[in-house]
């Protein structure tokens, strides 16, 4: 009785030591997934920042200045 409950035992043991999960797929990817984002982000921040530029610079060649400059009215 005693070789057939160790056998059982000793049975259980390798079962979970096969059927054990595997590891998680290495950080590598993880890396290259946060550079890409970190990139992206980058280039979204300057392209907002480029726009309010360009568009601040319109607004000033728009507004009437004192005569002889560039944006008034007067000839």
């Amino acid at each position: 009785m005693a070789q057939r409950t160790l056998f059982l035992l000793l049975a259980a043991a390798l079962t979970m030591i096969e059927t054990r999960a595997e590891p998680p797929p290495s950080t590598g990817s993880n890396m290259v997934n946060i550079a890409v984002l970190v990139v992206l982000g980058a280039v979204i921040i300057i392209e907002a920042m480029v726009a309010f530029v360009l568009k601040s610079s319109r607004k000033i060649a728009i507004l009437p200045g004192p005569a002889g400059t560039k944006g008034s009215s007067a000839s």
